[in-house]
């Protein structure tokens, strides 16, 4: 079952089959998202989850990835957080890549592949 909250941001609960099977995928083809990042030309963005105040996991964007280690990514927070104040939009952040929920990378042409959990949301949301 989908959710909206005050800010507009779509959530989905977490035993959705759906968006299990789009995390997977998107982990799965992580190393596309990386040899990405060598190409200036494609805009990476990646979705990782944090621990909330409430003891959840806030999924949320990170842009300007910057491969740290084999382990570690570190990335720009995207959007603001709603249950994770200690984060702020603009921020950089590490997190460990067993974090990473979806991943998209947009091309040059503007053609785009990844942002496996947006197509969930978006076809649970009509």
């Amino acid at each position: 079952m989908e959710r909206r909250d005050m800010a507009g941001v779509k959530s989905i609960d977490a035993t959705n089959k759906a968006m299990s099977e789009a995390i997977a995928e998107a982990r799965k083809r992580l190393p596309e998202a990386l040899n990405f990042l060598n190409d200036e030309s494609v805009a990476v963005k990646i979705k990782a989850g944090f621990d909330t105040v409430t003891g959840t996991e806030e999924h949320m964007w990170l842009l300007n990835i910057k491969v740290i280690d084999k382990k570690t990514l570190e990335g720009e927070l995207g959007n603001e957080p709603l249950e994770t104040p200690a984060m702020k939009k603009g921020k950089r952040y590490r997190f460990p890549i067993t974090r990473i929920s979806d991943w998209g990378a947009v091309m040059k042409d503007k053609t785009s592949t990844g942002f496996f959990t947006v197509k969930v949301l978006e076809r649970e949301s009509r």
